[in-house]
């Protein structure tokens, strides 16, 4: 597949997932807030984050846009993509009570169903950090 093709696919899908879930999250901050607070270990930190996730998830989105910024937004989603996909696991293994904090359509998806969600935005990730590596943009 032509390199330059998997990076404007997954930057696009990427930067559609970020900025959807940044601009879910401001607008219903009141639910994505309250979810952080039922989270025991975010509890403490959890009015910090209810504004740090989604704006930072903008960032990203606002880095996946730009062509010379492009890279540098597939490095930070892959570590958030992580991050994120890190949580849901030990969430999954460890918490009886699951509260969702998830803004829009994606809080309609299982916990399960939203590790293979983020797991196929890792793989889309990568190919996309594989493929600026083929074509030397870097």
């Amino acid at each position: 597949m032509n390199p330059s093709f998997t990076i404007r696919v997954s930057c696009f899908l990427l930067l559609a997932l970020f900025f959807y879930t940044g601009i879910s999250k401001l607008f219903q901050h009141d639910v994505f807030l309250y979810s952080l607070h039922k989270v025991v270990f975010l509890r403490y930190g959890a009015a910090s984050l209810s504004y740090i996730v989604p704006l930072t998830e903008l960032l990203v989105a606002l880095l996946l846009f730009f062509p010379r910024t492009q890279y540098y937004g597939l490095q930070i989603s892959l570590v958030l993509l992580s991050v994120f996909t890190v949580y849901l696991l030990l969430m999954l293994l460890f918490v009886a009570d699951l509260p969702c904090s998830c803004g829009g359509v994606l809080s309609k998806m299982s916990w399960q169903q939203h590790v293979w969600f983020n797991l196929f935005f890792i793989v889309l990730n990568i190919a996309g950090l594989y493929s600026f590596r083929k074509t030397s943009y870097v």
